[in-house]
């Protein structure tokens, strides 16, 4: 692959870098990463993947986790940092404890901090609409296995003593204030500078199908918020958290049956990434192709619909999964081909494996494991051929790798002469721990699986024909993925590598331009310009100055 001096992450090893990841959790969960930008940092939705990913071998994590997050669980509203009562929250930084230089540490600590509503020792941000369902998800998993835990005693930010049956309660709250009139969980930003609701949380990383900017400081619904919105709610009747649990379900339900019809695009046979708000207010889909609904198949979401639409919802989303705009040699993009802004690319546009494991996990949900195991051979592949636990991994239109640890004049050294540079404004960080635990996830369950090949034959024996046909389809579209044994194997397979490098300064240089042409000079200014005039309206209403 490359002259760098990569070691493949094996079992042990990866075993290895999560016990280190859980140690240094400090008693919360495991640590986001052990790179450079999110060591010591306590992301809610990291945690609560990360936990997930372990609690069938390990449940301390998810343990540690949900007494983490309902210890942080919001209490009163604050504009800055989008505080909300029942919200659990995006971010806990510690600055003081952040392995960082000195010079990245001003920067947050005077800059980021202040602007999010935070002090020079740190900030908590709220900046996510997906935690708080996750919350609940993780919660209802634990529970299965120690349902102890709902009575499980916090101290909240305020001092109030509250168990994690009443934090359940609260996020269900928080989730069904935030229905609109479409039935959809929609929320707004009150920050104009705070971070998109989901994991693809830049300002550049949800553009519209003409590579625009969404409107992300009026109010919006993700599509991957409805979607887990949908299975807390459904999952948090079976907690009895004071709750009716029919109401949580007829509102699981009705909110999926919204969800499929405002965000289903028929003529492409997927669904759209999210609905923001035209200069008009009005709710516009958001209609460019992400992965994002891939996650919909790790969920209860069709399980309920008629088959006849179930398979046609199912079918429409593994057919896009596995054509051409998304499928790579190293999983699934963030963003289909046709779909990017042809002068920047986004850093959620790459492949990041835990994504790509999300979704092949809800293949097998929905019994297409074959499809699984070619998404699984090929996150384990690039693993093994990088050789390092990286937050995203970047393929180029051709559908080739690229090494995420070469410089211009490693690239340059490499391959003989001077090689272009793909241009992203974030560089993957190292000792991911979403990546890390997506991994040795997928390796503890193939070994599972190989223990017990008769189940796994009689249980896709049973499945129903449009699966079977769906999986021979699928497969014979695609160039089949195994995964490679060997070395020699490896370099045979992906011998095609990028003849390019990652080009941090000048995706830098790109970001900035898209956030100030279309943000600053577009999407702000008529956010502004509404408030002043709801403003100048309200005031005349009371008839004051």
């Amino acid at each position: 692959m490359s002259g760098a001096a990569h070691r493949a992450p094996s079992p042990p090893a990866l075993t290895a870098l999560v016990g280190e990841l859980l140690g240094r959790g400090g008693g919360l969960g495991l640590d986001t990463s052990g790179g450079l930008l999110f060591n010591h940092s306590l992301w809610a939705r990291d945690r609560v993947i990360t936990a997930l990913d372990l609690i069938d071998y390990a449940p301390r994590p998810a343990f540690e986790t949900v007494l983490a997050l309902a210890a942080l669980q919001g209490t009163r509203r604050r504009v800055l940092s989008e505080e909300e009562p029942g919200r659990i929250h995006n971010e806990r930084r510690d600055l003081r404890a952040w392995q960082a230089p000195l010079w990245l540490k001003a920067l947050f600590g005077l800059g980021l901090s202040t602007i999010w509503g935070g002090t020079p020792a740190g900030y908590t941000t709220y900046f996510s609409s997906d935690s708080t369902p996750l919350f609940i998800i993780l919660v209802a998993a634990l529970a299965r296995r120690e349902p102890g835990i709902l009575e499980a005693t916090v101290a909240r930010k305020d001092g109030r003593p509250a168990t994690v049956s009443e934090s359940v309660a609260e996020a269900c709250d928080w989730i069904e204030r935030h229905l609109n009139d479409e039935g959809l969980v929609e929320a707004g930003q009150s920050n104009p500078l705070a971070l998109q609701q989901v994991w693809k949380d830049g300002p550049t990383s949800n553009f519209d199908e003409h590579g625009r900017m969404a409107n992300v400081v009026r109010p919006m619904a993700y599509l991957d918020v409805q979607v887990l919105a949908a299975e807390a709610l459904r999952r948090a009747a079976d907690l009895r958290v004071g709750r009716p649990p029919e109401r949580l379900l007829a509102e699981s339900r009705a909110l999926r049956d919204a969800t499929i019809a405002h965000f289903w695009l028929p003529e492409r046979r997927y669904f759209g990434n999210a609905i923001d708000r035209d200069p008009g207010g009005r709710p516009r889909l958001l209609r460019a192709v992400q992965s994002n609904a891939g996650w919909m198949l790790a969920t209860s979401f069709f399980d309920e619909l008629p088959e006849t639409q179930r398979a046609a919802l199912v079918g429409g989303i593994v057919r896009m999964l596995f054509s051409a705009e998304l499928l790579t040699a190293a999983g699934i993009r963030g963003r289909a081909l046709t779909d990017h802004n042809p002068r920047f690319r986004s850093y959620h546009e790459n492949v990041w494996p835990f994504d790509t494991a999300i979704i092949a996990r809800g293949l097998r949900r929905q019994g297409l494991d074959e499809l699984a195991e070619q998404l699984e051979a090929r996150l384990l592949n690039v693993a093994n051929m990088l050789g390092g636990v990286f937050e995203f991994v970047a393929v180029d239109d051709q559908d080739r790798v690229l090494d995420p640890l070469l410089s211009a004049d490693g690239a340059a050294r490499l391959f003989g002469r001077p090689v272009p540079g793909l241009p992203t404004e974030m560089v993957p960080d190292l000792q991911m721990g979403w990546t890390a635990t997506a991994l040795l996830s997928i390796k503890r369950d193939r070994a599972a699986r190989a223990r017990a090949p008769r189940a796994v034959a009689e249980r896709l024996a049973a499945r129903p024909v449009w699966l079977t046909d769906l999986t021979r389809d699928m497969l014979s579209s695609i160039e089949p993925v195994d995964v490679c044994a060997t070395r020699a194997a490896l370099e045979e397979r992906y011998v095609d590598v990028a003849p390019a490098y990652l080009d941090h300064s000048r995706g830098l240089r790109r970001s900035a331009s898209a956030i100030a042409l279309q943000g600053f000079c577009g999407v702000l200014p008529r956010e502004l310009a509404r408030r002043v005039r709801a403003a100048a309206r309200r005031r005349v209403r009371r008839g004051g100055p």
